[in-house]
């Protein structure tokens, strides 16, 4: 490939006629493709050019094109060349007149730059047309269908504080900063192809980025596809690269995925998954050679198309369970012969979304997520899951995902398992079979060492009494998962979240309310033991959301008799955890000797000081520890002999 450079400064390249005429006059504008990454700069970078800038003109670095049809392909300078337009979106902007609604000499000079030949001089492909402009005024406007990598707040912000930056520019400074701002020098590459066989204008980006360290991960990773594919297969590639950045970005959004400088998470975690690049490493360079490196086309091609359909089949199942007519019979062959089968299938969906929700912890997925693409990928192994198999299957995956969150090791790559991988990739009729075993040895052995976790986690806690609660060990399966759209809530059973923490004490003889904040903080007025006792998972229970709201002032004694009246009248049993808390609060001599104070004539200072005493021992260690104990061992029990 040939390449032509050269030194222009900003305001020669917007209007493509440098001085040194290396600009092709048929050309009307630059494109970001969309098989480029998004807008990526932080707030920080954006503010420190606009603030470098207003010292002088200042070197912006490489900017390489590719010359395609009749406009230039932005192959590299993407994120410098879109916050120039926007800083000088924001000047036509501020030198509006304000008695005038037609442009004004300052605007006409600006629009020079921003619009060659009635069109806008930068588009973007993963955006659309995103610029508005209406006579005296310009503004972002993105429309979500075309934002493949959801960008619009990021452009709607940005332009803001660009717009909030340039306002408190002084009028005197104004058009200082407007020509240094067009005078910053730029080193200008294009490329122009020949021939099949010689490097291709990416291959070129990836030797001058690479070499000097300033590409991240997903860059160098588009690099090396670029480098390993034929160029005449370039065009198909793109296509390929730009569903990897929208399957990534969809990841990001829906899964809490990652993507930085030294990481993307969703082609990291996807390699892990993988049987030959198990132990890579972030940034995909094990023992310092690219992961693509020694890679063909043919190896390159496959790699990224497994990873595109795996993005597919894990989104779209996601997308799936939101709609509540979904039977799980694009992966479980006799769904539909359950389809009046609503609360079980209502069940499934929720532990489905469970696990694949939870953004603390992303190796537990890995199985999961694998074993979905190959469901929805093969009709082999699809074929083989029946829908008794499908509730033990998505049940063990469910339990599995809060013991390794439990574990406080869920950023352990060790802790993956490997062993439901390996299974899954063998690809046999007996995967699901498999899997299961797998699964039970892992719970096992996270079983043998499980200690409840203390300190409260909505999520958890919402998982680990579903368990306790309405795991029947006969079906291998959680009939009920708790969650706020089941209508289930998280009760701070003793110490309210509230500003006074405010407990309301009744009884035929007295009324009244105290301040547990009053109570249990310091002399100084510091609430250190509600803040404390606050965030032990022992000040939760999780019960229906109109029985929480009539509770939530009560005083422990009258909440318990509360709480059973309305399972009795609902002729439902306790659930066991909250069974198990009674019974342990029924035992405590402290807690008897506050029911006692309901029938008696005490005054209001003698119930406030034992309802303190009780609070106190209640969360005291080696009453925690008591009550851990006990609800460590229910939660163990639940699958004995299973």
């Amino acid at each position: 490939m040939n390449m032509d450079s050269f030194i222009i400064t900003v305001g020669e390249f917007l209007h493509m006629n440098g001085s040194k005429a290396h600009f092709e006059s048929a050309r009307k504008n630059y494109v970001i493709p969309k098989y480029q990454r998004e807008y990526k700069w932080s707030d920080e970078r954006v503010i420190t050019l606009i603030n470098d800038i207003k010292k002088s003109s200042k070197f912006l670095g490489n900017i390489i094109l590719n010359m395609v049809d009749d406009y230039y392909e932005l192959v590299d300078g993407q994120q410098r060349i879109t916050t120039i337009i926007l800083i000088l979106m924001a000047l036509f902007n501020r030198n509006k007149s304000i008695s005038k609604s037609e442009q004004t000499e300052e605007q006409k000079k600006i629009f020079g730059f921003l619009v060659r030949d009635r069109n806008f001089i930068l588009k973007n492909e993963s955006i659309g047309d995103y610029v508005i402009i209406k006579d005296t005024q310009i503004c972002i406007n993105i429309e979500n269908g075309k934002d493949i990598y959801f960008q619009k707040d990021r452009f709607d912000t940005l332009f803001m504080l660009i717009h909030e930056h340039i306002s408190i520019i002084n009028d005197e400074s104004i058009q200082d900063f407007q020509n240094k701002l067009l005078d910053c020098p730029i080193l200008v590459l294009i490329g122009e192809p020949e021939g099949r066989e010689q490097d291709s204008i990416e291959e070129i980006f990836l030797d001058i980025n690479f070499k000097s360290q300033l590409l991240d991960v997903a860059n160098i990773f588009k690099g090396y596809c670029f480098k390993n594919y034929d160029i005449i297969s370039h065009e198909e590639l793109k296509d390929q690269w730009t569903n990897v950045r929208k399957y990534t970005k969809q990841f990001e959004k829906k899964f809490g995925y990652e993507e930085n400088r030294e990481t993307c998470e969703y082609l990291y975690l996807y390699l892990l998954s993988v049987p030959e690049s198990y132990k890579i490493p972030a940034n995909l360079s094990p023992g310092g050679s690219h992961y693509l490196e020694e890679k063909n086309h043919t190896q390159t091609k496959e790699l990224l198309e497994d990873m595109v359909s795996y993005g597919k089949h894990i989104t779209g199942f996601f997308d799936n369970l939101a709609n509540s007519n979904y039977i799980f019979g694009d992966i479980c062959f006799n769904a539909n012969s359950h389809e009046n089968d609503t609360e079980r299938i209502k069940s499934l969906r929720a532990m489905s979304l469970t696990i694949m929700q939870s953004k603390e912890a992303q190796y537990y997925k890995l199985p999961f997520f694998m074993l979905l693409h190959f469901l929805l990928k093969d009709d082999k192994v699809s074929d083989t899951l029946d829908f008794s198999m499908l509730k033990v299957l998505i049940t063990n995956m469910y339990i599995y995902a809060f013991l390794f969150t439990n574990s406080g090791k869920a950023k352990n790559k060790t802790m993956i398992a490997y062993n439901i991988l390996n299974k899954i990739h063998i690809s046999s009729t007996e995967i699901i079979k498999d899997v299961l075993t797998e699964l039970k040895v892992i719970r096992r052995d996270f079983l043998s060492e499980f200690a409840l976790f203390r300190s409260y986690n909505k999520a958890k806690c919402y998982a680990v009494y579903s368990i306790i609660d309405n795991y029947t060990a006969n079906d291998n399966f959680i009939e009920k998962v708790y969650s706020l759209h089941n209508g289930y809530t998280p009760e701070h059973f003793l110490i309210h979240d509230h500003k006074f923490a405010e407990v309301k004490w009744q009884n035929e003889a007295n009324s009244f309310s105290f301040s547990l904040r009053d109570l249990l903080g310091k002399p100084d007025g510091k609430n250190y033991k509600v803040t404390s006792y606050k965030k032990q998972t022992i000040n939760y229970l999780i019960l229906p959301k109109e029985l929480n709201e009539i509770i939530e002032h009560d005083d422990v004694v009258s909440k318990i008799k509360v709480i059973k009246k309305h399972y009795k009248n609902s002729k439902k049993d306790l659930p066991n955890h909250i069974d198990l808390f009674f019974d342990h609060i029924e035992g405590m001599p402290i807690y008897i000797e506050l029911v006692e104070l309901k029938s008696q004539q005490k005054n209001q200072d003698e119930i406030v000081e034992k309802y303190k005493d009780f609070i106190n021992t209640y969360f005291s260690d080696e009453n925690q520890g008591a009550l851990y104990y006990k609800l460590g061992n229910q939660f163990k029990s639940t699958f004995q002999n299973n």
